[in-house]
């Protein structure tokens, strides 16, 4: 399975029965344990169930996360050495309204080094 597979099927194992937006998932992401969650089942995603039992009562005090009509965004601490694992969800309206930031998010989520061309 492929990190773009991982992450989508994570995100989906984070949204929970009963919500009706994306901003519990978004809370759940940055309470979860701070490791690499792709080493558990070799990029098998963990069920909704593991990832309740992985969550820490509360998100460590320098996780973020920010919920709009259009885009979400989380920062998950993970520690002094990696900082954060960051999350960003948009629709086509948000990126039709901000397209060079689209764009460059799009970027940012597949190459690592900004002066690469």
């Amino acid at each position: 399975m492929s990190r773009e597979r991982f992450d989508a099927d994570l995100l989906r194992s984070l949204v929970g029965p009963g919500d009706h937006s994306i901003g519990p998932a978004m809370d759940r992401y940055v309470a979860l344990e701070p490791y690499d969650l792709s080493i558990f089942g070799e990029w098998t995603a963990p069920r909704h169930e593991q990832i309740l039992q992985w969550k820490l009562p509360e998100p460590p005090p320098a996780a973020r996360v920010a919920v709009d009509e259009h885009l979400a965004q989380a920062a998950r601490y993970i520690d002094d050495f990696f900082g954060y694992e960051q999350l960003f969800l948009f629709d086509t309206r948000w990126a039709a309204a901000h397209p060079d930031l689209a764009l460059s998010l799009l970027r940012y989520a597949t190459h690592w080094d900004p002066f690469e061309l």
